[in-house]
Protein backbone atom coordinates (compact mmCIF):
# COMPACT_ATOMS: atom_id res chain seq x y z
CA UNK A 1 0.00 0.00 0.00
CA UNK A 2 1.33 3.58 -0.65
CA UNK A 3 1.75 5.28 2.52
CA UNK A 4 -0.11 8.02 1.76
CA UNK A 5 -3.09 6.15 2.10
CA UNK A 6 -2.49 4.18 4.81
CA UNK A 7 -4.87 5.47 7.80
CA UNK A 8 -3.93 4.53 11.62
CA UNK A 9 -6.55 4.24 14.03
CA UNK A 10 -7.16 6.22 16.86
CA UNK A 11 -6.63 4.59 19.83
CA UNK A 12 -7.48 5.45 23.90
CA UNK A 13 -4.87 3.54 25.86
CA UNK A 14 -5.17 2.67 29.05
CA UNK A 15 -3.73 5.54 31.91
CA UNK A 16 -1.75 2.41 34.19
CA UNK A 17 1.34 2.20 34.82
CA UNK A 18 1.33 -1.73 34.11
CA UNK A 19 -0.11 -0.81 30.59
CA UNK A 20 2.64 0.70 28.25
CA UNK A 21 1.61 1.01 24.13
CA UNK A 22 4.21 -1.16 21.83
CA UNK A 23 4.50 1.68 19.47
CA UNK A 24 6.51 3.46 22.26
CA UNK A 25 9.10 0.62 22.43
CA UNK A 26 9.55 0.10 19.18
CA UNK A 27 12.63 2.28 16.91
CA UNK A 28 11.07 3.29 13.33
CA UNK A 29 11.55 6.46 11.15
CA UNK A 30 8.94 9.14 11.82
CA UNK A 31 8.26 8.71 7.82
CA UNK A 32 6.79 4.89 8.66
CA UNK A 33 4.61 5.88 11.40
CA UNK A 34 0.86 5.38 10.26
CA UNK A 35 2.52 2.17 9.07
CA UNK A 36 3.79 0.85 12.16
CA UNK A 37 0.25 2.62 14.15
CA UNK A 38 -1.91 0.56 11.81
CA UNK A 39 -0.10 -3.05 12.43
CA UNK A 40 0.83 -2.42 15.88
CA UNK A 41 -1.26 0.10 17.40
CA UNK A 42 -3.62 -1.95 19.32
CA UNK A 43 -1.02 -3.67 20.82
CA UNK A 44 0.10 -3.11 24.62
CA UNK A 45 2.82 -4.61 26.86
CA UNK A 46 1.15 -5.46 30.12
CA UNK A 47 3.21 -6.60 33.26
CA UNK A 48 1.21 -10.13 33.70
CA UNK A 49 -1.43 -12.13 33.20
CA UNK A 50 -4.41 -10.94 35.16
CA UNK A 51 -3.60 -7.28 33.87
CA UNK A 52 -3.52 -8.54 30.50
CA UNK A 53 -6.82 -10.04 30.67
CA UNK A 54 -8.49 -7.21 32.22
CA UNK A 55 -7.07 -4.95 29.57
CA UNK A 56 -7.98 -6.95 26.45
CA UNK A 57 -11.84 -7.37 27.59
CA UNK A 58 -12.08 -3.88 29.06
CA UNK A 59 -10.50 -1.94 26.45
CA UNK A 60 -10.60 -3.94 23.68
CA UNK A 61 -6.87 -4.17 22.62
CA UNK A 62 -4.28 -6.84 22.20
CA UNK A 63 -1.87 -7.63 25.11
CA UNK A 64 1.86 -9.28 25.31
CA UNK A 65 2.72 -9.85 28.93
CA UNK A 66 6.88 -9.49 29.75
CA UNK A 67 6.83 -13.26 29.98
CA UNK A 68 5.88 -13.67 26.26
CA UNK A 69 1.62 -14.39 26.34
CA UNK A 70 -0.23 -12.72 24.33
CA UNK A 71 -4.20 -12.17 25.49
CA UNK A 72 -6.12 -11.38 22.35
CA UNK A 73 -8.92 -8.65 22.18
CA UNK A 74 -11.32 -11.96 21.08
CA UNK A 75 -10.66 -13.93 23.95
CA UNK A 76 -7.64 -16.48 22.94
CA UNK A 77 -4.55 -16.90 24.69
CA UNK A 78 -1.39 -18.41 23.01
CA UNK A 79 2.58 -17.96 23.99
CA UNK A 80 4.17 -18.84 27.26
CA UNK A 81 7.82 -20.20 27.98
CA UNK A 82 9.21 -23.19 26.14
CA UNK A 83 11.95 -24.99 27.58
CA UNK A 84 13.90 -26.36 24.76
CA UNK A 85 16.12 -28.35 26.61
CA UNK A 86 13.24 -30.26 27.55
CA UNK A 87 12.65 -30.89 23.86
CA UNK A 88 12.24 -34.71 22.97
CA UNK A 89 13.02 -33.96 19.49
CA UNK A 90 16.27 -31.79 19.96
CA UNK A 91 17.25 -34.65 22.63
CA UNK A 92 17.04 -37.22 19.87
CA UNK A 93 18.52 -35.05 17.34
CA UNK A 94 21.50 -34.32 19.52
CA UNK A 95 21.84 -38.28 20.25
CA UNK A 96 21.92 -39.40 16.27
CA UNK A 97 24.32 -36.60 16.27
CA UNK A 98 26.52 -38.02 18.89
CA UNK A 99 25.97 -41.77 17.14
CA UNK A 100 27.40 -40.67 14.13
CA UNK A 101 30.42 -40.07 15.78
Amino acid sequence: MPLNRIRAPQVNYPHNPEVVPLLKKLKFSSRFAPVFAQVFGRTVICCDLDVATKVARADGLDCITMEGDQVSKKGGMTGGFYDYRRSKLKLMNIIRQIRRL
